[in-house]
C-alpha cells in the first residue's frame, strides 16, 4: 500500500488556507477518506507545522534540521531526512497507530 499517492500530498494554496490555521488540517482531513483515523504530520517549522498540532489529535514529526531549542512536550523530534523517514516506518507500522 502507498501511503504517498498525489492525492494525498497537500498544499496549502491548494486548500486556500495556510498554517498554522488548525483550519488548514482539518481541511486535510475532511479530503481524506472518514476511515482514517490516525494522522502524522512531518514539518520544518515549529511555529507553522508543529505548534498548531499539539493538543489535537494528529501526531507532529520535527525535522528540526537545525537543532533549534524549544521547551515543549507532544512531538517527536527528528534531525535528518533519513531520519524521518526510518520514524515514519516505524509508527505506520506500529500496532499503536
Amino acid at each position: 500500500m502507498s501511503y504517498m499517492t498525489p492525492e494525498r500530498i497537500f498544499i496549502s494554496e491548494s486548500l486556500n488556507d495556510a498554517k498554522p490555521n488548525f483550519s488548514c488540517f482539518e481541511k486535510v482531513e475532511q479530503a481524506l477518506p472518514k476511515i482514517i483515523d490516525s494522522w502524522i504530520y512531518v514539518g520544518d517549522s515549529f511555529t507553522n507545522d508543529i505548534e498548531p498540532l499539539l493538543n489535537s489529535r494528529w501526531l507532529p514529526v520535527w525535522l528540526n534540521r537545525f537543532n533549534e531549542k524549544v521547551m515543549q512536550d507532544g512531538y517527536i523530534e527528528v534531525k535528518e531526512n533519513k531520519e524521518a523517514v526510518m520514524t515514519l516506518r516505524k509508527l505506520i507500522h506500529s500496532e499503536n497507530f
